[in-house]
Order: C-alpha cells, then sequence, then structure tokens
C-alpha cells in the first residue's frame, strides 16, 4: 500500500457501533496461515512486514478469526504490531473449531463456556484487554440456541471483555432475533457481483444499523476454491471490456459494483461519504501512486493477500477501485458518451453519462455527480445529487427531478437534472420506489401516492444537504412525474417552484384514456382484473402486473392503432443482471 493510500484510508472512514469510527479500506488476515487456511504463514517476515505496511498506509481495521490456522494469524498479528497504534481496532471470531486438515472437519459450538473461552483466549493471543468488534463465526452451532449464543456475546460485551458484537454467515430471520437481546455493529456474509444471495441480508443490516461486511467481494467464485479474482468466463466477458475502458481491474471493477449498495450507519443518507467500499480514483497508470513508466501497469505487490475493508473483502487486486460503477450491462452498451468529473467530500470519481444532443455553451458549468439514497416511507431510495463544479459559490437553488413512469434516474431525469446542474442548480435524480436502483417490494409497481411520497422525500433529503438552500428547492415532474410533483407542490409548501415536461395526469389517463376518449368500460375493466389480482396474490399466487411496453413490432401493430416504432427497453441477459433498465411490466395497484 502507498502513501495515497494511507491518506485515502484516514479521510474515508466508517462507524461501527456508534462510536468506532474506522477507515473504510482494512485489512483481512484470513490468507495469513498456512495452505487451506491450516498453520503458520510460510513467510513469516514476509507477513508481518505486509501488516506493518497495511498499517503504515493509514489502515485502521484488520479482521481475523481464531479459526484461521487455528490461532497463528491472531498470533502473527500481535508479533506483527503490538503494541497496537491507539487508533487500530482488531476485529476477530470465535465459535468454530476445526478437527483435521480438510475444511469438512470445521464445525460449530455454541457451548456458553466455549464462547466464553474462545474470546478470552483471543483477547490473550492478541495481547488486548478488550477486543474491539468480537464476531459469533457461525450460526450453525447444534449444542445451543442461536439466541443464548448471542446473550453469551452481550454478556462478554458487558463485563468489557469485548467492545461490539458482530455476526457472521446469518440470515435476516437471525439478525432480527440477535437485535431483540443487544446491539449489532456488523454483519459479514458472502456478497459479491456474481453472487447475491445475501441481498436480503444487506438490507437488514441496513435497517438496524449495521455495517454489512461483504466477504470475498472481488473473488466471483464459489466459495472454497481456491482465489480467483477474475471468476469464470462468463464474468470476465462482462468485466473485461469495462476494466480496459477504464485502465483498471477486473477486482476494482467488481468492487465499485459494490459501492452503490454501501451505507454507513451513521450516515445512511450518503452512499458516497461513508460508505463500505474503496473510494474511486482517477484511472490512471499512476493512480495508485507506485512508479510506472508511460502506460505500463504496476504489478502485483508482494505478499499479496485478501485486504477486508471496514464494509467488504477483496483479494490482491495491487490498488482500490478507480471508477464508479452504475450498471454493468448498461455501461457496456453506452459506447459513446462524455466523462464528467464528479467530486465529493474530498473524493474523486469518474463516470460515463450520455452525450446530449447539443453542444454546451460557454455559460455551463461543468459538474459534480454523488450517489446518494434517502429513506420514503420505509423503503431506501437510490439517487444521482449533481451540483455545479464550484465548491466556493455558496448555497444553491436545489430542483427535485422526477423521472417518467417506467424510467429510470440514468434516462430522461438524469439529463434534465445534470443540465439544470450545469446551469447553477443543485438537482436530484432519483429511482422511484419499487423500481429501478431504489428498493421496495414487488419490483415495478407504479404507486401514485409512493411516487408523491417520494417527491416529498427528496425534498427533506435536499434540506440536509450542504450544497443545496433549503428555502429555494423547486420540482421538475417528467411524465407521470409531472401529475406527481403538481400534488406534492400543492401539500409540501418547501416546494417553492414547479414545472413539468410532457405532464400526464395519470388516474385521469387511466380513467378517460390518453386521449380523452376511452370507453368506460375500459377502466371498469383494470379495476375488476385489479380486484382479481389482489385476492390472487392473497392466495399465494404472487404479485400480478400488466404489461406496459410490447415486445416486438409486430405486437405493437397487432394491439392497433400508429406505432412509430417500439420503445427501447434495456434488457438485462448478462449474469451480473443489473441494467438500469425501463420497467416493462406494472403491478396493480389501484
Amino acid at each position: 500500500m502507498s502513501r495515497c493510500d494511507g491518506d485515502m484510508t484516514k479521510r474515508t472512514t466508517i462507524t461501527l457501533g456508534g462510536d468506532l469510527r474506522v477507515g473504510r479500506v482494512g485489512y483481512g488476515a484470513m490468507r495469513l496461515t498456512g495452505p487451506h487456511l491450516l498453520g503458520d504463514y510460510p513467510d513469516r517476515d514476509g507477513g508481518i512486514a505486509l501488516l506493518r505496511q497495511a498499517v503504515e498506509a493509514g489502515v485502521t481495521l484488520i479482521d481475523t478469526a481464531d479459526l484461521y490456522g487455528p490461532h497463528s494469524s491472531e498470533l502473527l498479528i500481535r508479533d506483527a504490531l503490538h503494541p497496537y497504534p491507539e487508533d487500530l481496532v482488531i476485529a476477530t471470531k470465535g465459535g468454530m473449531v476445526r478437527g483435521g486438515r480438510e475444511l469438512s472437519t470445521i464445525d460449530a459450538i455454541g457451548n456458553p463456556n466455549y464462547l466464553r473461552q474462545c474470546a478470552y483466549m483471543s483477547a490473550r493471543r492478541l495481547s488486548v484487554d478488550r477486543i474491539g468488534l468480537y464476531y459469533l463465526h457461525s450460526a450453525r452451532a447444534k449444542d445451543a440456541s442461536f439466541e443464548d449464543q448471542v446473550a453469551t456475546l452481550a454478556e462478554l460485551r458487558k463485563e468489557g471483555l469485548i467492545g461490539h458484537i458482530g455476526l457472521s454467515n446469518v440470515n435476516p430471520g437471525q439478525l432480527r432475533a440477535a437485535l431483540r437481546i443487544t446491539e449489532i455493529a456488523a454483519v459479514t456474509a458472502h456478497f459479491n457481483a456474481a453472487a447475491r444471495q445475501n441481498a436480503a441480508l444487506l438490507e437488514a443490516a441496513a435497517g438496524a444499523g449495521a455495517v454489512f461486511c461483504p466477504w470475498q467481494p472481488v473473488s466471483l467464485i464459489q466459495p472454497g476454491i481456491q482465489t480467483d479474482t477474475s471468476g469464470p468466463q462468463a464474468i470476465r466477458g462482462i468485466l473485461e471490456p469495462i476494466a480496459a475502458r477504464h485502465r483498471a481491474t477486473i477486482p476494482q471493477v467488481a468492487l465499485a459494483w459494490l459501492r452503490p449498495l454501501a451505507r454507513d450507519p451513521a450516515h445512511p443518507g450518503d452512499h458516497q461519504h461513508h460508505a463500505p467500499a474503496g473510494e474511486p480514483r482517477r484511472p490512471g497508470p499512476r493512480a495508485d501512486c507506485r512508479r510506472t513508466q508511460g502506460n505500463q501497469r504496476p504489478g502485483p505487490r508482494k505478499h499479496a493477500s485478501p485486504v477486508r475493508s471496514a464494509g467488504l473483502w477483496t483479494g490482491p487486486s495491487g490498488g482500490q477501485a478507480r471508477m464508479t460503477l452504475r450498471a454493468t450491462a448498461h455501461a457496456r452498451q453506452r459506447s459513446r458518451g462524455h466523462t464528467t468529473r464528479h467530486r465529493s467530500a474530498g473524493q474523486r470519481s469518474l463516470a460515463t453519462t450520455p452525450t446530449p444532443s447539443r453542444h454546451r455553451t460557454r455559460n455551463r458549468r461543468r459538474t459534480m455527480r454523488t450517489d446518494v439514497s434517502f429513506n420514503s416511507a420505509g423503503i431506501q431510495i437510490a439517487g444521482h445529487l449533481y451540483f455545479p463544479d464550484d465548491s466556493h459559490a455558496g448555497q444553491r437553488p436545489a430542483i427535485v427531478v422526477g423521472h417518467p413512469g417506467s424510467g429510470v434516474k440514468e434516462q430522461a431525469s438524469g439529463l434534465y437534472a445534470r443540465l439544470l446542474a450545469e446551469s447553477g442548480f443543485v438537482t436530484l435524480a432519483f429511482d422511484a420506489a419499487y423500481q429501478g436502483e431504489s428498493g421496495g417490494i414487488p419490483r415495478g409497481l407504479e404507486d401514485p401516492a409512493h411516487r408523491i411520497e417520494d417527491i416529498k422525500a427528496a425534498v427533506s433529503f435536499l434540506t440536509t444537504r450542504p450544497e443545496a438552500d433549503s428555502g429555494r428547492i423547486g420540482a421538475l415532474g417528467i411524465c407521470a412525474s409531472g401529475g406527481y410533483a403538481l400534488n406534492a407542490t400543492a401539500s409540501d409548501h418547501r416546494i417553492k417552484a414547479i414545472a413539468t415536461v410532457s405532464a400526464v395526469d395519470i388516474a385521469r389517463q387511466f380513467r378517460n384514456g390518453a386521449d380523452g376518449t376511452q370507453d368506460p368500460a375500459v377502466f371498469q375493466h383494470m379495476l375488476d382484473a385489479a380486484a382479481a389480482a389482489r385476492t390472487a396474490e392473497t392466495r399465494g399466487e404472487g404479485p400480478q402486473s400488466f404489461q406496459l411496453f410490447p415486445d416486438t413490432a409486430e405486437h405493437a401493430r397487432a394491439r392497433g392503432g400508429q406505432h412509430a416504432g417500439v420503445p427501447r427497453v434495456f434488457r438485462t441477459a448478462d449474469p451480473l443482471g443489473s441494467s438500469p433498465e425501463r420497467t416493462r411490466s406494472g403491478g396493480w395497484k389501484e
């Protein structure tokens, strides 16, 4: 790790347990063992040098476990770093045993006395009186209930042996059960661009105020297989072109993919400032501050070993993520565009955005963009905040920009938001609840009441931003959002100005049709279908939906009328499955 890595680690932090402020980029010591996590690390001097280099570079969180070795990882950390710097937090885990060389001999024990012994012995091996963060390594022990195991850790925390409690490899229900017993500071589980089975746990952790720590975020293969940061061919086929375009590595791209999902419990509204992910930096041959010449790529670091941040695992990628990746498939489809620099709270990143149809005029400003999130009636909303690249201009008037029905923030609303930011406004484009990258189930639901609430929630979020003048906030609604924005403005006096583009009163359109001549029987049929859908869902058939757009030109012509062409819809055909696509069908919400 280099000096610039250290600077980045120190200035991008995350909060554990409400009071532990640690660098987002940490070090995971699982691989500082022998082969198959058994025995001592073969290059002891190299391991010690690597740990010291990490701390010198600014790492303030090191993660290990008594199972690693067993014990040898903890002992190596002590030999390398004790006495520890005041700001260094050691996280370790307990509750598992190993009976032989094979990984199949690993098992979990939940006996309260055994758990207490694990914690005391880890503290002794690490030579600390108090362990900063202590995880229950597994919830699968059969000799004690999960609740009893958590209660044991709660007792150890009360006694002062451990500072904060973490859970490893649990499910959302177990997290909720643990929270009824004690506070949980962190949750760790397998999660990356190709393995998203723990997405529900990520959401549950965010809702509980716990830091979510994905392990194996850049080794895009199944756990237990030798680390491969390139992943299978299907993954490489998607990530390699993106990495090449940004002069990055596949691990850096995989790491950047996690960034929009990252949240700091102390700052839940801003992913970019404190999210558990490596800070994006400007791509280039010297981005990681190691000596290079010309376009030569830096080689791998000696003693490369998986790195764990305060919030994620990363492999020996030779540097941190260097670009902000909104969605892999969407980025891959856009071969033309202009690069806009985004800077936020000392951070710097690059993202490609669609090129506007007209050239910029001289009075337009360079803009910055940061990925943000905010709460709307219990649902987490994903947004893009745009503002002029002029940090000395003071507070500016702000505009909430709502997207059309079936749209997403990367399309029309994002284009308007960016162009308005070039004209001097702070702007916020976001995905509606249940749509795009925002939360909410069922997916694709167009809920008029919640769409109005989303606009009000966006206004609330802008009032917290130092760039925005909370007394000068307006709303711009496009298509269906035009009707929603008018409704929100009528009841929220914080919105001082309103504008629409091709505004649609969605309720009137459903009742009377787009041209006002729709047969009333059509609307009655819709109400009957909505009622039937509710009944079907109650009986366990799942959420029902109706199609918004035809699949093909032939399908469009078969529906009658004049069709200039079928709307282009981004289809997700890649295994990552994360392109920002328009909603193809709508959920029933009468």
